[in-house]
């Protein structure tokens, strides 16, 4: 459940970029929106760092909830500066968004959203009955209050590669622990007194990951069109120049301005050809070459602690 979770949060996040960017033609006020979009997940994320910290006494530094563009042309949405301690210490701190997230995400699913309801009888096999339910969440008070923010956090709730540098020395310690515990002839003992609960616990964390999945599939954007083909023309009836090598639709502007006209981009020189007849057709083709030209300015990354 976490590998899709990790894809499809960044899918979806590069998806809501390209949207925004259509709809805006703007890069700073796309900015603007998307981090306003995740702030609440956002403010929790860097919140749980800090308050983290505090209770294991570690010193903090730095502390912000605005974006910031990066040296790699990437969108920092927030980060807390922490002093650098041991391996223990420094994994709680990386961790605490998943935990504070996770939380949440418990919290408004099972007394908010009622969603425990619904895979209880999804678990029975009344599948009918399931998709009744389903079609009444949204009679839930709040409901679309609490999806939302639901959706913010889960979004955002993924501990950053800054915040896991201290996870990989951690594991090789307690797995050389578990270890050495088996060889001592406690491995049975694990088995009737352990075994039980940390199989409890993977199930409850696979729920709520299962929960996080399905909120990102329910906000997908509409599906895009499949890639160019390697040249020629497409159905949108525009040119392709470059593809197969790096290159972009020759499109690009037809997917704001409903046309083909001439321009150049990265380099890339492009001709009018036939036009679409259909003028959406044309705006949802573009999305694909916008995508890949926005991703490299505006990817946005989980927020840092250092």
């Amino acid at each position: 459940m976490l590998l899709p979770l990790v894809f499809l949060q960044r899918l979806l996040h590069r998806e809501i970029q390209v949207v925004l960017l259509l709809l805006t033609r703007s890069k700073p006020l796309t900015i603007g929106l998307f981090s306003v979009l995740f702030f609440p997940g956002v403010f929790l994320h860097e919140f749980s760092h800090f308050l983290m910290a505090k209770l294991l006494r570690v010193r903090t530094g730095g502390f912000s909830v605005i974006p910031h563009p990066t040296a790699d042309g990437r969108l920092q949405m927030g980060y807390v500066e922490t002093e650098r301690a041991d391996i223990l210490r420094d994994s709680l701190i990386g961790l605490a968004p998943l935990i504070a997230g996770a939380s949440f995400v418990a919290y408004a699913g099972i007394y908010q959203m009622q969603v425990h309801t619904l895979w209880n009888v999804l678990r029975d096999g009344q599948v009918g009955l399931f998709w009744m339910g389903l079609g009444m969440l949204p009679n839930v008070p709040d409901f679309y209050l609490w999806f939302y923010v639901t959706f913010a956090v889960s979004s955002t709730m993924l501990p950053s590669e800054s915040d896991r540098h201290a996870w990989l020395p951690l594991g090789l310690w307690v797995t050389g622990l578990l270890i050495l515990a088996i060889f001592a002839g406690a491995g049975e003992w694990m088995l009737e007194n352990l075994a039980p609960a940390l199989d409890a616990f993977l199930y409850s964390i696979a729920l709520l990951f299962g929960l996080s999945n399905a909120m990102h599939l329910g906000s997908a954007p509409p599906v895009l069109p499949a890639p160019p083909p390697a040249g020629g023309c497409d159905e949108s009836g525009c040119e392709v120049v470059g593809a197969g090598t790096g290159g972009v639709c020759a499109r690009l502007e037809a997917a704001v301005l409903s046309a083909c006209p001439r321009y150049s981009s990265e380099g890339q020189s492009a001709r009018p050809v036939k036009r679409s007849e259909n003028g959406v057709r044309a705006v949802l083709g573009g999305i694909f070459a916008i995508e890949h030209l926005s991703s490299a300015y505006i990817t946005s990354t989980s927020p840092r602690h250092q």
